[in-house]
């Protein structure tokens, strides 16, 4: 939940400007000219009452952190040292730090959702104990105004005599209070009409940061005048990757999992990428399989990806998993290690004019002038299981249908076979979605086809038919279609199979 602040336009979010602004530089006192006293925070004493936590980032800036969670008046988070100025150094003293918190900056249009307690909280710097410095969290602050809050202390601190210098946050009243000026306004969910669950009132949460704390002895700086003294710098490394010698025999183990699952009395498809170390290995050809008999099992090894070396980064590996399998595979590889030649008992073969066939089950696509029309599935005698695929999406008074375009081989092996037709989502007047693909993978000793159908909303400005109505969002909760195109609007969409002999229709 974002942070707001006020401003005379009303009340605009805030920013948790986390500026690198807020220095640490940690020179101590500089004895020559006897004008600035670094205080590194990372040296300070942490207390708190009630549910404060603090703690100094990564970053150099102490962090004092109220959870959403009730605080009571009282309590308070506060980090504190202590500190003796020099006794020959000249007044006045100024404290300087940088303080920031998340209800910070203003400018940057208004928001429907707001949380924000007028004098609940405050940030505070105190010397022994004594408030020298107070400003309420809910105070509106421009975002780009000072990096540094000044504060006068020569009246309460004496040269050459010790004194407890704290940051704070401060808890005024009970956050369960209401006081004058509070605004807390809940808004709804992005793109829905259903609106936030409200939290409990008594429960706030605030964070403040603080850096760059140190006492000048003299004429006072101006706040905006004080440069940033030291700048983070990106440390870039080029990377390493470990190096490992050439692989002579390695061994690792797949396990099989849930096999309790596979009931059919088909093999189980099996496609698993292997990666393996920098420098381990050069060629396929030099990794086997063996099942849990110990025995070669046939398998495919495809180059994925190699390492800068050119040695062999990821590898995957196609097999057909008999029925009723338990147990563990091995896999081998390095350099005394030859691939098995032996071919499944129903290898895949694909040919040019997509079409593929492993003697269990036969896969076609019909076409015209290069150009994919239609699907058949079925057996090795040549009937049709599948006779036809309908692509369909339908929004408001509208049906759309693929219109395929393209099609290529993504993988073609014995163990394993991947086409993938391409085309587009369109409507009778030529009005159109967006593109579509469908792809089949088919499998050495398995009757299973895997199909994978997906279609991308390429509408980057929705047209008038898709504006939904403000009922239909009401009721379904749906996205609005001005914001998201159609994503409100459409009401079916998916992939329809042809079965001979069977009629269905859209319900």
């Amino acid at each position: 939940m974002s942070h707001f602040c006020r401003s005379a336009d009303g009340w605009w979010p805030s920013r948790i400007v986390l500026l690198t602004a807020a220095c640490m530089f940690f020179s101590g006192w500089a004895a020559a000219n006897a004008e600035t006293l670094e205080l590194p925070l990372g040296r300070w004493t942490w207390r708190a009452k009630g549910n404060y936590a603090g703690w100094l980032d990564r970053r150099g800036l102490y962090q004092i952190v109220h959870p959403m969670e009730t605080a009571k008046a009282g309590d308070y988070g506060r980090t504190e040292t202590q500190v003796t100025i020099p006794a020959d150094a000249k007044p006045p003293y100024t404290l300087r730090f940088y303080v920031n918190d998340t209800l910070y900056g203003e400018g940057h249009g208004p928001s429907a959702v707001i949380d924000v307690r007028v004098g609940h909280r405050f940030n505070q710097a105190l010397v022994d104990g004594k408030v020298v410095w107070s400003e309420d969290m809910a105070k509106s602050k421009p975002i780009s105004g000072p990096r540094y809050t000044l504060v006068d202390i020569t009246p309460h601190v004496t040269p050459g005599r010790p004194f407890t210098l704290a940051l704070q946050v401060w808890e005024e009243v009970d956050s369960s209070r209401e006081m004058p000026g509070d605004a807390i306004q809940l808004g709804v969910y992005a793109g829905t009409t259903q609106k936030y669950t409200p939290l409990p009132r008594e429960k706030y949460g605030t964070r403040t940061y603080w850096g760059d704390v140190a006492i000048h002895a003299g004429p006072p700086p101006r706040a905006e005048d004080l440069p940033c003294r030291w700048e983070p710098k990106l440390k870039v490394e080029k990377m390493q990757f470990p190096r490992v010698p050439p692989a002579v025999r390695e061994r690792d183990s797949l396990a099989v999992e849930k096999a309790e699952l596979l009931t059919g009395t088909w093999a189980w498809p099996v496609t698993q990428g292997i990666p393996l170390p920098m420098g381990a290995l050069k060629d396929t050809r030099n990794i086997r399989l063996t099942g849990p008999d110990g025995k070669p099992a046939p398998a495919g090894f495809s180059e994925m990806s190699r390492w800068p070396d050119g040695s062999l980064r990821w590898v995957l590996l196609d097999f057909a998993m008999p029925a009723k399998t338990a147990g563990e595979y091995g896999l081998d590889w390095g350099s005394q290690v030859s691939a098995v030649a032996d071919l499944p008992a129903n290898p895949v073969r694909a040919s040019d004019d997509l079409r593929m066939e492993n003697g269990l089950v036969r896969v076609s696509w019909t076409s015209r002038d290069g150009v994919p029309q239609d699907l058949a599935i079925g057996g090795p005698d040549g009937q049709a299981a599948i006779s036809g695929q309908r692509p369909y999406l339908n929004f408001k008074d509208k049906a759309l249908t693929a219109r395929w375009l393209t099609s290529a081989w993504l993988s073609r092996s014995p163990h394993r076979a991947e086409m993938q037709v391409t085309g587009e989502l369109v409507a009778d007047d030529g009005d159109r979605y967006g593109a579509c693909r469908l792809r089949l993978e088919m499998f050495a000793n398995s009757p299973l086809i895997r199909l994978q159908y997906t279609i991308t909303n390429e509408r980057a400005k929705p047209a008038p038919e898709d504006t939904p109505d403000k009922d239909t969002i009401k009721r379904t909760g749906g996205l609005v279609g001005g914001l998201r195109p159609l994503t409100a609007v459409v009401t079916s969409y998916g992939l329809r199979l042809l079965v001979p002999g069977i009629q269905t229709r859209e319900t």
